[in-house]
């Protein structure tokens, strides 16, 4: 899915800009999402990565949809979630419901399973 950071920003934008102003559900929610990002950013950066090549690796020919403040990529056997306040994403495998880590190991932990999103100059 070679869009897949040109879909996911347009989507953030819309979401940040146009939503979150209208919803007081969703400036809630977007206040949440930044303190769990002043709280955890810095060790989201240490793991940054390239939005089209986890969607093409673990969500080849991904179902694309919007729940709330987050972005998903479904595929056949994971789902890579995108956080569009915080700028981060997970991939989780969907038979297992265990989260990848950048070296492709699946664990119950939330170590090291967050990763920042590059950004398209970063890319």
């Amino acid at each position: 899915m070679s869009n897949a950071k040109e879909r996911y920003s347009e989507t953030s934008k819309e979401y940040c800009e146009i939503k979150v102003p209208s919803s007081p559900l969703d400036l809630a929610r977007y206040k949440r999402c930044k303190e769990r990002e002043r709280k955890f950013n810095e060790n989201w950066k240490k793991e940054k990565v390239n939005i089209i090549d986890m969607v093409n690796r673990y969500a080849p020919n991904a179902k694309v949809y919007t729940k709330g403040y987050k972005f998903y990529f479904e595929g056949p056997d994971n789902v890579v979630i995108c956080d569009m306040v915080a700028g981060y994403l997970r991939i989780q495998n969907k038979k297992t419901k265990l989260f990848y880590r950048l070296d492709g190991s699946l664990t119950k932990s939330n170590e090291r399973t967050h990763f920042k999103i590059k950004r398209r100059e970063e890319m």
